[in-house]
């Protein structure tokens, strides 16, 4: 239980966090740690959010108060609560585009015109209400956004409330998954799902950069090695390796822009910052 609220808490500092610096850089020169406290810059909208003072640095709440939705816990929110509701532990289609159409805003319906869906998901929303259910709504033919970032940032409660089983995990994330997702950005998803159910499984006596380790290696094993999700993993794993400056993360992340963002390699042809493959490849 103490882990189940571990990940909720996580996972609203380091979204709310995020935020401040999202879509502020989204290409060369980026950030490093030497901006860490300092001013933020405004994302390419040219928007400050949410700090209220400008400054790049942990965002928290007070005790007692409620954490706000975001556009990435949102979703997991309503997938817990369908799973309760309907009280299975696999959600079929038809639940899915129910909980959906009944939870989520349309633009047209929603306060100042803003659901606050974007890319793939509002595509799948908008099949949904065409009548699709998925795994249609991912399908290319019908979602051309199904290569984005979206089902990485929302499936990985499923995760959790399969502890140790990945298998049982990914059975469970199937649909949510193949709701807007497919091919590396389905596989991307899958092993996030892999990870959180996996990291009650790691061994405790491990220094926290072990457990990260061993966690990602596991989930590696989801992703085709002909992918190119696989075959990022694999080069960044290998600058890591190469790199004497452990801290140096700013290296292997700017190797990342010129082989991925700037050239097409791997496999992978960049389009877009939410894109599946850039993000999976940043994180």
């Amino acid at each position: 239980v103490d882990q189940l609220q571990g990940f909720w808490l996580g996972q609203c500092i380091a979204n709310w966090t995020g935020l401040i610096t999202e879509m502020d850089k989204i290409e060369h020169p980026f950030y490093t740690d030497a901006n860490w406290g300092g001013p933020d810059q405004p994302n390419i909208w040219g928007n400050y959010v949410p700090s209220s003072n400008n400054i790049i640095d942990y965002y928290f709440i007070d005790k007692g108060d409620v954490w706000s939705a975001d556009d990435d816990t949102d979703i997991e929110y309503m997938y817990q609560y369908l799973l309760d509701h309907h009280n299975v532990s696999i959600l079929s289609p038809d639940q899915i585009r129910e909980g959906w159409l009944n939870h989520i805003y349309s633009n047209e319906n929603a306060p100042n015109s803003e659901n606050f869906l974007w890319v793939s998901n509002e595509s799948a929303y908008y099949l949904m209400k065409e009548g699709l259910v998925p795994p249609f709504t991912s399908e290319p033919e019908n979602n051309s956004h199904y290569t984005m970032i979206d089902a990485q940032l929302t499936t990985e409660i499923f995760g959790l409330l399969s502890p140790a089983r990945p298998d049982i995990a990914l059975q469970m994330a199937h649909l949510p998954i193949r709701t807007t997702a497919k091919y590396d950005a389905e596989w991307i998803s899958e092993f996030y799902v892999t990870m959180h159910s996996l990291a009650s499984a790691v061994d405790d006596s491990l220094l926290i950069e072990k457990k990260i380790v061993w966690l990602a290696k596991e989930a590696r094993k989801r992703l085709p090695d002909s992918a190119y999700s696989a075959k990022m993993y694999d080069f960044i794993e290998a600058s890591y390796k190469a790199n004497p400056d452990k801290n140096d993360w700013e290296k292997t992340r700017d190797e990342v822009y010129q082989r991925y963002q700037k050239n097409s390699t791997d496999g992978y042809s960049y389009q877009q910052p939410f894109d599946a493959g850039i993000n999976f490849a940043a994180s």
